[in-house]
Formats: structure tokens, C-alpha cells, sequence
């Protein structure tokens, strides 16, 4: 077995390609080459395209599948399909496990499976699986001991020993030829200590290319294949020293302190720190593979470069410690094993920068930044020489999407990819199918459901367009859908059994919606119809109520524990009748597919016949979708496309670019610690080469390091978001930040300081603007728009917005003089709505909130104020209120139960008052609706005149009036006495009555009605070229101080506090209308506030008078 090392990978796969260019395989047989990762295999396989011309019929197989395949081969009769695959030992386990829990030896598990819970079995059989798969790996002499009921050396050994026998004669007893990884390895190195073995099962060549690390019992393997064919090991060694045996300073202390003497008489030796520290997974590899007979071929090469970063790497290459003790002064390109001295950086050594900043975010704005400028100081420099690794892709993939799809004005757009590998980052299929399996036991809330529904394969199945959804969603809504299938779903929760507001209520009352007309108390079986369905919403409606049907018979299913074979129908039907497959999604189908076959085949190569409930099989398939995404056949998508690559830290080690960028490179975020269990046996007594994900992390970090040929970048979130203090990087950037400090020296102060840059909160701090030469600054940008408002931030002048017209329209044609009472009102209801939706057509949405999951227990806001006034309108008019109180608990407005009596009686209560009040009001017989057509000056006002009585007009509101409520009775009121005025016919003049809940107003009849109505149209028509500076609630509060003869500045104060509201009043800048007119302009400064709020007010308070 040849092994060929060195520190550069590029000078690796030169050296592959020459072999495979000299040494052909033959034609019919692939070249089989052994990698870590699939992006591994990407990158290799371009650049041996690039070396070679060209390449093909080649394999890239992991170690586990290449080591478990060439086993197969060696030893004939084994299943296709290993009963001790992880997967299955799960179900056996699982089976085992309670019958040997009562066992003595077997307390601890016992105790733990005490409660009964399904979910633990699982769970303590998966974690035990995942266990025994590495005791298989990496402690068979221990799995041989224990078959051979060797002695156990603690009670955890007692019971796991006791298990895996148990296990072995299951296993056996299904299988009687199906042997586990230890005894395979043991039966193929005898077979290939065999000189007369039959070579030709074997690959012709086996290249091992680029690993960090192999088990001992996968080298021993590669060593007896080595007898029978080629085998060739090419793997990254940091340094051309021997280093065997070097320590780390911590390493060296316990030594120390456990054999109470110093590392000298220990022959400890410290090295280079930063590989001491760092490198302890490729130094256990190095003293395995020296261990074994190997033609080790050194392949090493200086980093070129006089920069920090070449520096560093050449300290690793050659072992030295730089700067630990004091010498002459050497160059960094002295590659001998003594220690140089602290060496001078230059200022506008760029090699490796450390960014700090406040947020996730923060950091990929900066990095847009960062590679920018670095395009822009060296043009040779293209995206795809760049890398981007972060320890949490998931986070961070969103945020980039966001940055690098969306630049700002003026800066260029950086081609991209990221390479996810993730099944759980965002997925059409997978994403909505395991949240439809969440639904099971679940209150199946509106908004869940909703959720779901908004999917698109979901919603595309029914038959059902993106434009449809919105309307369903009115329809949940105004149905009052809370939440559970029916009463009998609620009582299965232990809860209340009771229908309303169940899916099953609201379903009820969309079809008898359009089964019969809907009137406000006209019920059918107690059954309150929903309105307004009719014509071509019926085809949607069924549409809606099949998928309602389909999703509530899946997840009664779905709640019914089930064998493994009956599970895979029932997911594979689920997966049918649920969701829509296309080109996009047809890799996910698949991928579930392939998930749910497996089940009855594990069921029937275990025997686990048991029926097990949807947690179970849930918790599984989440698993094996996160530990084999759809692309793991493949390899993640987006890896080495052209552009910069974002990837997630382990996809690409080791392989070279010429700028490297790291981040979210946090503290506590890597590296990650080993989450041992308590009875790890592995874990409690380590040995070399044994799995570590800390130590694995750490060496990750390394070979990072030294990957990057010119630049590397760090980014952390180092200061607080909230009140900057700073926060702590990974102890890995921490401790290559500690070795820079020993071993180099700025020009002008702390050397840490003048490679590490600490960042804004905001991209649009002046300081990024300071100067047009970006190389003089550490703080930098490229985004004009920020430019700007730097610039203004730097003048200190407000941004404001600006309103939305800075001169009037042509005015309307006249035949919009002629209008209806309802025009005129609606206008000084809200004069800024009225003049954009009626002159130029924008309708702003209102503001959707969210889905209500919750049945009412009382009412309040709006909901209260409506059934106070349509309460209010029966007691006048002589109604029943019983039935009223039946089609409101039918429509689900109000609590359950006596509650709903109880809301019912207060709002009566709070209504009483003001019934009684409008009793005594005494304004004569109520008048049918007139007829009303008036023209004064210009203009014509025509329409319907209500609520007149014999003497006047009655209004009344249950709540409290509002300057809108005063405006609609004034303008009517005027508009009565006008109407009166020009029929002789007619009563003289009227009085309007306006009430509410504490106060009772009257409107004396004006002696010039006309006049007055043709102020307010003149204004009407001054509010059709332009937005009015006329602010219904700031207007009146004006209006009324001044009319109250108060001083101007204390009206005014009046008028912004209803403007800009307070603790006890909403702000009536909110209105989505108003900002829109007016931006961040402050209206009631307009010349003509005070003069438009006294001409349409003054009058109105004028002839008002409050009658007690």
C-alpha cells in the first residue's frame, strides 16, 4: 500500500492524475476512488477533467459503503441487505428490549422504560443502535468478548454484553448467514492472508483520496486488499516534520500533573501550538498508518506568499512554534524545524481578516461588501474562486438568498450557489408532509390547517389556484373555525365535548350557505347558514371540502397504531391523496417513497410484527430524511458552479480556493461537543482513532486553514445587537487570534487589533463613507443608498417621507359634481381614503391577522360593539332578542354554554341606558325613507334620507361617538333642513338627536342650510384634485378647544395628540391613507389646517347643544 501525503491537495490530485494518465485502468472496469464527502468527489472529478481532457467511468464511494461492498464480495451467501444496518437493529431492539427489561441486570433500562411511553422504547433502541453500529466499527475484539461471554468490567458492560447476545441470537434465528461487521472483518482478513486468493473480485486499483481519517479496523482492511491489488492512500499531512508525538499545552499539563514530573523527562514535545491543539485527528491517522507496512511518498510544498496567512501555514509545515522563544528575526520562508521570532505584518497585509459584528445578517451584508472590494483590488480573482463555509448553513441560506439576490442600486450582482445537503432547510414536498403528520392528536387549529392548505403541492392536488386561498381563508374566518374536527375529536383530548365553532360547525354552515338564502336569524336544525356563496364559489367550495374530508380521514388514520407494513400503505396512500407531484417535487416523492418500502422490508427481515403509533414512525422518518436527503445520492446541489459557493462547513475540507470566508464562527457554535451517553462505553475509555465530533471540528478548522491560497476571512457575532458589549468568538478563532498575537507584530500597535475589524450596527454608518479609496479604510461599502443616507445621517438632517403628491390633479370632469348623500359623507369621513380610492384607484389591504385558534369566552372590541348595536336595534324596534341569541351562539360569536347567556345579559345591561334614553326622546313617528335631490350652486346631492321622524332625525351609536358619528348626522341634518326648506309642503326645520351611551346631543336647525352645505362642497371639490389637509379626529379636538375659547397652542396641543396619539388613544396618523398622503409631513402645519377644521367644524359645534 502506497501512501503519498502532503500538504497541498492540488499537488495530490496532480499526482493521481499522472498515475491514472500512466497506469490506465482497463477500459471496461471504473476507477474506483475512495472519498470523504460528495463535494469531494465534485471537485476531484473537475480536476482531473482539467488535467486529463477528460474523465469518466469512475466511482466515488464512501468508506462505509466501499468497505461494507468489498466485505460482501470477499465473503460469499451474505443478505443483500445486512440485518445490522442501524435502521434494523432499531426495530430489534425494540422488540428485545421490553422483554429483558425485568431482568436484574437490566435496572437502569428498566427505569427508564417505567412509565410505559412509546416514544422511549424507540428512542433508547435507536440511541443503543447507534451505539452497538460503533462498538461493530471501532471495539470488535470487545463484540468478540462478549459473544464468547468474556468478563464485563462495570454494570453498563453487564447488561450491553447481556444485550448483544440476546441480539445475536435474534438476529440468528431470522438469519442464519447474515453476519455482523466485526465478524465480516475478521472472516476477510483471513481470507486475504490467503496468497491463492482470487484477485479478480477485487477492483484493479482502490485509490483512498483526500480522507481526514479511516477506523483501524477499515486501515487493516486496506492493508491485507494492498496484498491482492493496487491500493493507493493519498491524504492531507499539515506537516513534513515527524509530529507523532507532539502535545498541546493542556495535553502536557495533565501529564504533567498525573505523573507528577515535567515533559521533558515525559519526552513530550509542544511543536507548532496551533497544529498541537488543532490536529489530533490527523495525527492519530499518521501513527495508525505508521503503524501498518506503507511506502509513504512525502509530497510537500512551500505556501507561496510573504503574507500572514502563508506565514502560518509555513509555521504548521515546518513545526515551528513562532514567536514561543526569542531569536534573530527569520524569513518566513526558512522552513527548518527551529522556532523564528515574532514576525512584522504589514498594514495592508489582507490575509486574514476577523470581522465582528451584531448580527447573522450583519455579517453576510459585510461579506457582500468584503468580496467586492476584493474583486475590485485584484481583477484575476473571479466567484469561483471563492468559498463560503458556515457551521449553520440553515440559518444562514435565507439570509444570504436575501444579500446576494437583492444588491443595492449600483453595486454589481455576485454570481452564487449554496450547496445545502440539507433535507430540512426547504422542501415543497417534505416540509407540508411532516406537518400533516403532526396533526394527529393535535387541536387541528384553523391556522394550522391553513398552514397546510397554503402549501402548494397541498393545495394544487384539490384542484385549488394561489388565488383561491385567501377566499377560503374569509370563509374559516367568518364561519368561525377555531379548532377540533367535531365533539367527538375534542372529547379524544379530554376535552369539553361540544361542537361549536368546529371544523365540522363552520363546514355546516358553508353548504347550508348555499343550499338556502341567509338571513340574519333564519337557522335550519339549529344550523346558521354562512352567505354569500353562490355561483362559481359552489365548484370551490367542494374543492375546499373534499380536501377537508380527505385531511380528517388520513389523520383518524393516521391515529391508529399500525404494524411497519400497514404504516408504508397508509404513508404511501397519504402521500397519494394529499399532495400534487411535479418536476420540482418528483426527487422528494421519490426520496418518501424509497422511505416508506423500507418499513415492511425492515418488518420482514426483523420480525418486528408489533403495531407501533404514528410518534414512532414519525420520529423515524424524520430521522432518516435528516441523516439521508434527496440529494444524497448526488451530493448537495450547487457545489462548484461558477459562482462563489456557500456550503455548509464539512462539504468541501480540505479542498483548495483562493479565498476562503468563514462565518458565523461563534462561541459555542464550534467546535461541537461529544453528547455521550452515560453508558458509552466508547466514550468512557477513548482510543486512538475513535470518532470525535469535537476533535473532528477542530481539525476541520485546520485543514481550513490551510486550504485557503490567499485570503481567509472570519466573521463572528461579537457584539451585542442590544447594547454592544462584546461577545466571544470560537475558542478555534480564538486560538489561532492567540498564536498570531505570539508569533507576529503590527506595524503600529496590537497586531489583533489591526486584522480584526469591529463593525456597525447599521450599513449606512457614515464612517463606511469616509474616504473614496476603499484600501485606506477597514470600513467599507459599495451600496449607494447608503452612501446617501450617510450622508444625511453625517448632516444630521431628518429622513422624512415625502408626501405623496407635490401638486394638485386636473380637476374631475363636471359631471362628478353630481353625487349621492353617502359620497359626501364617506368623503369627510376620511378625505385622504376617499381621494385614493376614488381618483386614482389604490386600495390599500387591510392588515391580516392572524387565524384565531381559540372558541370566544367572552367578546370584546369590534365583535362586542356590533352586537351591541344590533342588540340596541331590536329592543327599539320591539324584536324578540331570544332568537337573536340563538343565531349568534349558532354563528359561534359567543362563548360556550351559560356563558354565552352571561356576555349576552351584560351587553344588555351596558345597552339599557341608552334604550331608555332614545325612548324618551319624543321626535314623533317614524317617516319612510324620502327621497332627497338638491341642487345648490354647481352641484347636485341626491339620495335616500333614514331614521326621520315627525320633528327631525335620530342617531344613535351603542358605543361612543366619534368626530365621524358628528359629521354624517351633521351633513344630514343640513341636508334635511335644505330639502325642507324648498318644499312648502314641509315642516319649516328639523332637529337632529344624536346619541350614545353618556351623552345625548342636539342639532338646532340651521337659518341657512344651503349656505352651509355649499361650503362643504366647495370643499368636496378642492378634495378631489388633491388630498384635503382636513383631519377628521385632529380637526375636531382643534376645533372644539377653539370653540371652548381656549388658546391656539393649547388647541393645537389638542389636535397632535389625536393626530400622534398616546398611552390612551390611538394615533390617527396610523391610518394606512394618511401615511400614504402624507409620509412622515406633518399635515396639521398645513396653512390651511386650522382654517379647513374651523370652516367644517365651527358650524357643527355652533348648533350643537348637549342635553342633559
Amino acid at each position: 500500500m502506497t501512501a503519498i501525503n502532503g500538504n497541498r491537495l492540488e499537488l495530490l490530485a496532480e499526482q493521481l492524475a499522472e498515475i491514472l494518465h500512466n497506469y490506465p485502468a482497463p477500459p471496461l472496469f471504473p476507477e474506483t476512488i475512495v472519498i470523504q464527502n460528495p463535494g469531494m468527489a465534485r471537485w476531484l472529478a473537475q480536476t482531473l477533467a482539467d488535467r486529463l481532457g477528460i474523465w469518466a467511468n469512475s466511482r466515488f464511494p464512501l468508506p462505509n459503503a466501499f468497505f461494507r461492498d468489498v466485505m460482501k464480495q470477499l465473503v460469499s451467501g451474505q443478505p443483500e441487505i445486512s440485518s445490522y444496518r442501524k435502521e434494523l437493529l432499531t426495530w430489534h431492539l425494540m422488540d428485545l428490549l421490553p422483554t429483558l427489561a425485568g431482568k436484574k441486570t437490566f435496572a437502569a433500562v428498566n427505569s427508564y422504560l417505567r412509565d410505559g411511553l412509546e416514544c422511549k422504547p424507540y428512542q433508547l433502541a435507536v440511541r443503543l443502535a447507534e451505539m452497538f453500529d460503533r462498538y461493530l466499527l471501532f471495539r470488535p475484539d470487545m463484540i468478540s468478548a462478549w459473544e464468547k461471554n468474556g468478563p464485563s468490567n462495570s454494570d453498563h458492560e453487564k447488561w450491553q454484553s447481556e444485550l448483544w447476545r440476546e441480539l445475536i441470537r435474534r438476529i440468528d434465528k431470522h438469519k442464519k448467514n447474515d453476519l455482523h461487521p466485526a465478524r465480516l472483518l475478521e472472516n476477510c482478513l483471513a481470507i486475504l492472508q490467503n496468497r491463492n486468493f482470487a484477485a479478480g473480485l477485487l477492483p484493479p486499483r482502490i485509490t483512498v483520496f483526500g480522507v481526514s481519517s479511516l477506523p483501524p479496523s477499515y486501515l487493516r482492511l486496506l492493508a491485507g486488499l494492498a496484498n491482492h491489488t493496487d491500493v493507493s492512500l493519498f491524504f492531507m499531512n499539515p506537516c513534513r516534520e515527524f509530529w507523532d508525538d507532539i502535545a498541546s499545552d493542556l495535553v502536557i499539563s495533565k501529564k504533567e500533573r498525573a505523573a507528577r514530573t515535567n515533559s521533558e523527562l515525559l519526552y513530550l514535545e509542544r511543536g507548532n501550538s496551533l497544529l498541537a491543539s488543532l490536529g489530533q485527528v490527523g495525527q492519530e491517522f499518521l501513527t495508525m498508518l505508521h503503524e501498518l507496512d506503507v511506502d509513504e511518498q512525502p509530497l510537500f510544498a512551500k505556501p507561496g506568499g510573504s503574507h500572514l496567512l502563508a506565514a502560518i501555514q509555513t509555521d504548521i509545515l515546518s513545526l515551528a512554534d513562532r514567536g514561543a522563544t526569542r531569536q534573530e528575526p527569520d524569513s518566513i520562508s526558512d522552513t527548518n524545524s527551529q522556532t523564528p521570532s515574532a514576525m512584522p505584518v504589514a498594514v495592508a497585509d489582507d490575509s486574514i481578516t476577523v470581522h465582528v459584528c451584531h448580527s447573522p445578517w450583519r455579517e453576510v451584508e459585510v461579506l457582500h461588501d468584503y468580496l467586492l472590494g476584493v474583486f475590485d483590488r485584484n481583477q484575476q480573482i473571479e466567484p469561483r474562486h471563492v468559498l463560503v463555509l458556515t457551521p449553520d448553513i440553515e440559518t444562514y441560506a435565507p439570509l444570504i438568498q436575501a444579500v446576494f439576490d437583492n444588491p443595492a442600486p449600483g453595486c454589481p450582482k455576485i454570481p452564487y450557489s449554496i450547496a445545502t445537503g440539507s433535507a430540512r432547510l426547504s422542501h415543497r414536498l417534505i416540509d407540508p408532509f411532516f406537518a400533516l403528520l403532526k396533526l394527529p392528536g393535535s387541536r387541528l387549529t384553523a391556522a394550522r390547517i391553513m398552514e397546510l392548505i397554503e402549501a402548494p403541492a397541498v393545495h394544487q392536488r384539490f384542484a385549488l389556484a394561489a388565488d383561491n386561498l385567501e377566499l377560503i381563508r374569509n370563509w374559516i374566518d367568518e364561519s368561525r373555525i377555531r379548532w377540533g374536527v367535531d365533539q367527538e375529536s375534542r372529547r379524544r383530548l379530554a376535552l369539553p365535548a361540544f361542537a361549536q365553532n368546529s371544523w365540522r360547525a363552520g363546514i355546516d354552515r358553508l353548504l347550508l350557505g348555499y343550499a338556502m338564502a341567509a338571513a340574519p336569524e333564519r337557522m335550519f336544525a339549529g344550523i346558521l347558514p354562512h352567505g354569500g356563496i353562490e355561483g362559481s364559489d359552489a365548484v370551490l367550495l367542494g374543492r375546499f371540502l373534499d380536501f377537508c374530508e380527505c385531511l380528517f380521514r388520513h389523520v383518524q388514520r393516521l391515529e391508529k397504531p399500525q404494524s411497519l407494513t400497514a404504516w408504508s400503505a397508509t404513508l404511501t396512500t397519504l402521500l397519494e391523496e394529499c399532495f400534487q407531484v411535479d418536476e420540482e417535487t418528483a426527487t422528494e416523492s421519490q426520496f418518501l417513497r424509497a422511505l416508506f418500502q423500507e418499513l415492511p422490508v425492515g418488518q420482514e427481515i426483523t420480525g418486528f410484527g408489533q403495531p407501533v403509533g404514528l410518534d414512532v414512525i414519525r420520529t423515524h422518518l424524520l430521522r432518516a430524511v435528516e441523516q439521508n436527503s434527496p440529494e444524497t445520492a448526488t451530493g448537495p446541489t450547487g457545489l462548484l458552479t461558477g459562482g462563489v459557493t456557500f456550503t455548509a462547513m464539512h462539504t468541501l475540507r480540505s479542498v483548495p480556493f483562493a479565498i476562503i470566508c468563514l462565518l458565523g464562527m461563534n462561541d459555542n457554535v464550534l467546535p461541537r461537543p461529544d453528547q455521550n451517553l452515560s453508558f458509552d462505553l466508547m466514550a468512557a475509555k477513548r482510543q486512538r482513532g475513535d470518532r470525535s465530533q469535537r476533535l473532528d471540528d477542530r481539525y476541520l478548522f485546520l485543514e481550513t486553514l490551510l486550504a485557503a491560497r490567499q485570503k481567509l476571512s472570519i466573521s463572528y457575532v461579537g457584539q451585542s445587537i442590544r447594547d454592544d458589549t462584546l461577545l466571544p468568538p470560537s475558542v478555534l478563532v480564538s486560538e489561532l487570534l492567540d498564536y498570531i498575537d505570539q508569533g507576529f507584530q503590527a506595524a503600529d500597535g496590537s497586531i489583533r487589533e489591526q486584522i480584526t475589524t469591529h463593525h456597525k450596527l447599521h450599513p449606512f454608518h457614515p464612517d463606511y463613507f469616509k474616504t473614496e479609496e476603499i484600501a485606506c479604510s477597514k470600513l467599507f461599502s459599495y451600496a449607494d443608498d447608503n452612501c446617501r443616507a450617510a450622508d444625511i445621517l453625517r448632516q444630521k438632517t431628518k429622513i422624512t417621507e415625502k408626501p405623496l403628491l407635490t401638486s394638485r390633479l386636473v380637476e374631475p370632469p363636471d359631471a362628478c359634481r353630481r353625487l349621492t348623500i353617502d359620497r359626501l359623507c364617506l368623503f369627510f369621513q376620511q378625505p385622504a381614503r376617499f381621494f385614493l380610492t376614488q381618483q386614482l384607484a389604490i386600495h390599500l389591504a387591510p392588515s391580516r391577522d392572524a387565524l384565531d385558534e381559540t372558541e370566544p369566552f367572552t367578546t370584546t372590541g369590534l365583535d362586542r360593539y356590533r352586537l351591541a348595536e344590533q342588540m340596541l336595534q331590536r329592543k327599539l324596534d320591539g324584536q324578540e332578542i331570544t332568537p337573536y341569541l340563538l343565531a349568534k351562539k349558532a354563528g359561534g360569536e359567543l362563548p360556550y354554554g351559560r356563558s354565552a347567556g352571561i356576555v349576552f345579559q351584560e351587553i344588555l345591561t351596558e345597552i339599557d341606558g341608552l334604550t331608555e334614553k332614545l325612548k324618551k326622546i319624543d321626535l314623533g313617528e317614524r317617516i319612510a325613507p324620502e327621497e332627497l335631490a338638491l341642487e345648490i350652486d354647481e352641484f347636485q346631492v341626491c339620495g335616500w334620507l333614514e331614521e326621520i321622524r315627525q320633528q327631525g332625525l335620530l342617531f344613535y351609536r351603542a358605543g361612543m361617538l366619534r368626530p365621524k358619528d358628528r359629521l354624517r348626522a351633521w351633513i344630514r341634518h343640513l341636508l334635511h333642513n335644505a330639502f325642507l326648506e324648498q318644499d312648502a309642503n314641509q315642516p319649516p326645520a328639523a332637529v337632529t338627536i344624536l346619541a350614545d351611551r353618556k351623552s345625548l346631543y342636539r342639532y338646532r336647525p340651521p337659518t341657512q342650510p344651503r349656505e352651509l352645505l355649499a361650503t362643504l362642497l366647495r370643499l368636496y371639490w378642492q378634495g378631489q384634485s388633491a388630498p384635503l389637509a382636513f383631519l377628521p379626529a385632529s380637526s375636531f379636538a382643534y376645533a372644539e378647544k377653539m370653540q371652548n375659547r381656549l388658546a391656539e397652542p393649547e388647541a393645537m396641543r389638542q389636535a397632535r395628540l389625536a393626530w400622534y396619539g398616546d398611552d390612551h388613544r390611538p394615533a390617527e396618523r396610523d391610518d394606512p391613507y394618511f401615511r400614504l398622503c402624507y409620509g412622515d409631513t406633518d399635515p396639521l402645519q398645513d396653512a390651511g389646517f386650522q382654517e379647513l377644521a374651523l370652516a367644517v367644524y365651527n358650524p357643527l359645534l355652533t348648533h350643537q347643544e348637549k342635553i342633559s
